[in-house]
């Protein structure tokens, strides 16, 4: 970790700076809303209060509260009273940090692209904001009711780079809470931990976590940052191009996979090779684009718009397969991310039997990551898979014919959705619980987009792959339901 005295060697296209306790001295407020909250009601405080709210975002900390203390108040007027205090405090009291408006001139002036990613409410934050006239010096300011999770989840953080254009290399995330500090930090961000006096007790977990920890913006010497050239959103846009079929549903294949480079802010490019009619209720029937028209798309994309970065999803015959791989090694594609879709969520298959040995020995090879779901993986490997152990047999004997990094999604196994992913020697299990919602039609797809999409923006492996799951975890816990069977899941969820 690097301090204020050794800063001078930070590179960084954009800035996501949280906005209590990192911008502004608002901290206060919290640590004395919900106290002024129960002394107006003859409710004691516990000791642990604060820190535990403190790790949610404000929504989630009411209904922790009301059911804690007992309250009877309707979450409703719980929040009315507390709002109350907040909103004057922010139209009318709280000021910058020491050093704030001289660094924000200092980083505009340098072309360094800044955003707020807070966990208060947006209407607070934009009272505080206006009254001090600093807001265009903003490209966003997003508040967690905007993206519909706390910082536990790097979701803010993302959808905040999205709109400066950032590498995910190039921005850092400048913080005072050790949680959001973690979140961002494990998805791959430089951290610049800022001292706040209510977070003194974790003084020593904030310095291991964060990569530069400064007592004041005032010891910030903005002069020596250097700011990266490419801050253009539109001048270093990186391309995908997705190598797969249609869906006439448009919640899998190439439909889903342009939805998903949407949200990435990546620019989507399509080779179709499958032309599918599907719904919700299964596959009633596909028709294959000719190799050799398959080829000309791919000559066409390769020859203009460069593809960063490659999906590979359905290819149904060997034909198809040869050429693919033909073409792929000839304009000598990178980044490529193969998604064998060998059967549809419906349970339809979606590949000739022959196919297959030919999808294992002419393109695995040519894989940088290989995503297969239990059931896919079952039939690369040939075993049959029933638990975590087995897993991570099957993904070694899959490696046996690539130096691809795996990952088998293990959303097929009882009760967890948890995923492997085998690079090399190093195996590492991404954990999460399954989210009660059935509508999954085109996870595979969404998910080996997302990870194309940030490798081509400039993403290693790992975090590419964690960043694609958190991604898609939201998109089927924001519970769109549209479809008689299995439907969709919500691609632009952020933005909602």
């Amino acid at each position: 970790m690097q301090s204020s005295a050794d800063i001078s060697e930070i590179s960084l296209a954009g800035v996501i700076f949280d906005f209590d306790g990192t911008l502004f001295e608002s901290m206060y407020v919290w640590d004395t809303v919900f106290h002024d909250y129960l002394k107006k009601h003859n409710i004691p405080a516990k000791e642990d209060l604060n820190k535990k709210a403190f790790t949610m975002s404000l929504s989630e900390a009411v209904s922790w509260f009301k059911e804690e203390y007992m309250i009877e108040d309707s979450i409703e007027k719980i929040n009315e009273d507390l709002y109350s205090y907040i909103t004057y405090q922010y139209e009318h009291v709280v000021m910058p940090r020491a050093g704030v408006l001289e660094l924000l001139e200092s980083m505009k002036q340098q072309g360094i692209k800044m955003a707020v990613a807070s966990a208060s409410r947006k209407h607070e934050l934009m009272l505080a904001i206006n009254r001090l006239g600093i807001a265009d010096y903003f490209e966003v300011v997003l508040s967690v009711e905007d993206v519909k999770r706390g910082k536990k989840y790097p979701d803010i953080f993302d959808i905040a780079r999205t709109h400066l254009g950032t590498r995910l290399v190039d921005t850092w995330v400048f913080e005072d809470s050790y949680f959001a500090m973690k979140t961002a930090k494990t998805r791959g961000y430089k951290v610049l931990a800022v001292k706040d006096s209510l977070s003194a007790d974790r003084e020593q977990e904030i310095r291991e976590v964060a990569d530069v920890y400064i007592d004041s913006f005032e010891h910030l010497k903005t002069r020596y940052m250097k700011a990266h050239d490419e801050v253009s959103p539109y001048v270093n846009v990186k391309s995908v191009v997705s190598i797969a079929g249609s869906d006439s549903s448009g919640g899998a294949g190439i439909q889903a996979d342009l939805k998903t480079f949407m949200a990435h802010a990546v620019f989507g490019q399509s080779v179709i090779t499958s032309v599918t009619a599907q719904n919700t209720l299964g596959v009633q029937g596909v028709a294959d684009v000719p190799p050799h028209f398959i080829a000309t798309q791919i000559d066409s994309v390769f020859q203009d718009i460069h593809p960063d970065a490659v999906k590979i999803g359905m290819l149904s015959n060997p034909e198809i397969i040869k050429v693919v791989a033909q073409k792929l090694l000839e304009h000598k594609a990178k980044h490529i991310v193969l998604d064998p879709v060998l059967v549809a969520t419906s349970g339809s298959a979606l590949i000739q039997k022959e196919a297959i040995e030919l999808l294992i020995s002419e393109l695995l090879p040519l894989a940088e990551v290989i995503t297969p779901n239990i059931y896919e993986a079952e039939i690369l490997s040939g075993f049959v898979i029933k638990s975590k152990d087995d897993m991570l047999k099957a993904a070694k004997q899959i490696r046996r014919t690539t130096d691809a990094v795996i990952m088998i999604k293990g959303g097929h196994l009882e009760g967890r959705a948890d995923d492997l992913v085998l690079d090399g020697e190093r195996i590492y299990w991404l954990e999460a619980p399954r989210v009660d919602n059935e509508n999954t039609h085109g996870t595979g797809c969404s998910l080996s987009s997302a990870i194309a999409s940030n490798l081509a923006r400039g993403d290693e492996v790992l975090e590419a792959i964690k960043g694609a799951k958190n991604y898609v975890y939201g998109a089927i816990e924001a519970g769109l339901d549209i479809g008689t069977k299995r439907g969709p899941l919500d691609h632009l969820y952020q933005y909602r």
